[in-house]
């Protein structure tokens, strides 16, 4: 029987060493934990965002506005929110 793989989009800026690192820290902790597909992409979002409704298990991003949060909601999938610029119900969070 194989395992299920769980597709995950990540929404992660990757221009400077911090989101880089997010990446990074995602990346080992599916390797270890899970068997995890990674889908999305970092400035990419609004069109990664439209052509994955539907096909995501999850969502973990950097939420940098209020448009991104309401298109990341119609993926109707669980959403991690890195950034935590401000607080959206039924959104889990990281807490600094």
């Amino acid at each position: 029987m194989s395992e299920k793989r769980y597709k995950v989009a990540v929404f992660v800026e990757t221009s400077r060493g911090y989101g880089r690192a997010l990446c990074e820290g995602i990346a080992d902790f599916a390797q270890a934990n899970g068997n995890w597909i990674f889908l999305g992409g970092g400035e990419t979002w609004s069109s990664d965002v439209r052509r994955l409704k539907g096909e995501v298990d999850g969502v973990i991003a950097r939420i940098s506005n209020g448009k991104m949060a309401r298109m990341l909601t119609r993926l109707h999938a669980p959403i991690v929110d890195l950034y935590r610029w401000r607080d959206y119900p039924n959104f889990a969070q990281k807490d600094c």
